[in-house]
């Protein structure tokens, strides 16, 4: 132990787009359930990025990590090649363990680096606080991981994955994440890319639910949460609610679901509680997460009352087709169409999420999709390649291509989609490459973010640090910028 007796444990996160809320819950539930937590003191390091890059250098992480006994990384696909990179480097420069957590290692635990310690498979809070007790014990040996569920380790050049770890219920169990360990940034970071009524407002982060009881070919989500939904109750959500308000006086709530609270019974009780207490009208919600078969009047105006600002829909595509192949269900393109306009005549902000690159896809369908984003009224959107995640069926359906890998290059797989990253990242349309490029490329080049000056300032200001400490990334940079 390096630090007043304990063991020190840092969590590194590699995007700073919002807190790693899942660090926060292995904090929080390890200093409520472990009778050890006076032990151990945690550190949550967040990397710094400047477009879609990690900019943060590896060394500079590894030079925090000797200070450290346990370093965890909570693995994203896009960011897989970062991860390695820097969990390899501390392997050979650091004596602590490495932890791997999260989504992309739980759909491919077998592919645990023979440098890291465990990887941690699923919901990972009481995994977590196991793992850390028998280290506090002076037991963390390969003998005693055997008896840990949920988790994937070496032995004799084996890799050994341990019984599935059943899920945390009720999920009220698991406290608020600690939001005391995020950076100030993040304890209420300002809005800067939305309409101006919200540009630059102070926004919290907090989760109602965990997992998604819909099936959709291309997210992780159903894999890593068994094809499920748990909600947390009304009363811990307006619990967090008042926290972030009162606590950390934030002007906006997002929740980081998969959706939204749709259930109308559930969204009515949270609304009445949140009425008893003071607290309506005391905040605005955005980029609320909703699938357009899941909207009717009734849920609107509850929406309203509740102080829906911004709905990002999940459109996907408008060809009917290939829309029942990516999602199931009974979405219609017609019914995507008079979703939007019906939100809009409503007087929300529509955020429609559409997926392109998509297996069947031609230039008519291509088109037909893009237009959504020419309806009045429809200030911003995100266009995203098809990605095959791993675990996903879609991700089976490009290994059978020989388009992925269990060991590819995982920038290849980075979601934002720019004209850059159209050149190297997996193609699964059967469209003409150069054709479909000369297509989406228009919508691209709208940037129709309302970017503060803070936010301005804060590029430039990590622009030149890069280009001082890692000239190498600055050039990175700027050839996705050019």
């Amino acid at each position: 132990m390096k630090k007043e007796d304990k063991f020190n444990i840092l969590f590194v996160s590699t995007t700073n787009i919002q807190p790693s809320l899942s660090f926060g819950y292995l904090i929080s539930y390890f200093k409520k359930y472990s009778e050890l937590r006076d032990d151990f003191c945690f550190e949550i390091f967040e990397c710094e990025r400047l477009l879609d890059i990690i900019i943060t250098s590896p060394n500079e992480i590894v030079r925090k990590a000797k200070k450290f006994d346990v370093v965890c990384f909570s693995t994203i696909t896009e960011d897989y090649n970062f991860i390695l990179k820097t969990s390899k480097e501390i392997h050979d420069a650091a004596s602590c363990k490495i932890f791997f957590g999260g989504h992309h290692i739980s759909a491919l635990p077998e592919k645990l680096p023979s440098y890291v310690d465990v990887g941690l498979i699923g919901e990972a809070e009481e995994t977590f606080k196991e793992l850390l007790e028998l280290l506090a014990r002076g037991e963390f040996k390969t003998k005693n991981l055997k008896n840990i569920d949920g988790i994937v380790y070496h032995n004799a050049r084996k890799t050994i994955i341990t019984k599935k770890r059943k899920m945390i219920w009720p999920l009220d169990n698991i406290p608020p994440p600690a939001r005391e360990y995020f950076s100030r940034h993040h304890r209420g970071k300002k809005y800067w890319y939305s309409m101006d009524e919200l540009a630059g407002k102070r926004v919290g982060v907090l989760s109602a639910s965990r997992g998604c009881p819909f099936s959709c070919i291309f997210c992780d989500a159903s894999l890593f949460w068994n094809n499920s939904i748990r909600w947390f109750s009304e009363e811990r959500i307006v619990d967090e609610i008042k926290e972030l308000i009162e606590k950390y006086e934030v002007d906006l709530i997002k929740f980081n679901d998969n959706l939204g609270i749709y259930n109308k019974e559930k969204l009515r009780k949270v609304i009445e509680l949140l009425r008893k207490q003071g607290l309506l009208n005391r905040f605005k919600v955005i980029k609320y997460q909703l699938r357009v078969d899941l909207i009717d009047d009734e849920l609107i105006e509850l929406l309203k009352v509740f102080g829906v600002r911004e709905i990002a829909l999940g459109i996907e595509t408008q060809n009917k087709t290939l829309l029942k192949e990516l999602k199931g269900g009974k979405v219609t393109p017609n019914m995507n169409k008079k979703v939007i306009l019906k939100l809009l005549k409503n007087g929300f902000f529509v955020w429609p999420e559409i997926i392109v690159g998509i297996p069947g896809e031609d230039e008519h369908s291509l088109r037909e999709t893009l237009k959504i984003t020419n309806i009045k009224g429809v200030l911003d959107y995100h266009i995203s390649l098809l990605i095959p995640y791993p675990g996903t069926p879609i991700w089976s359906y490009a290994k059978e291509k020989g388009l992925v890998s269990d060991n590819m290059d995982w920038e290849e797989l980075r979601l934002e989609l720019n004209e850059k990253t159209i050149n190297i990242n997996v193609f699964l349309s059967t469209m003409d490459k150069q054709k479909f490029k000369d297509i989406i490329k228009p919508y691209l080049s709208k940037n129709k973010r309302v970017l503060t000056v803070s936010n301005v300032k804060s590029r430039f200001v990590n622009g030149l640090k890069l280009l001082v400490t890692n000239p190498r990334t600055f050039y990175k940079v700027m050839k996705e910028i050019l």
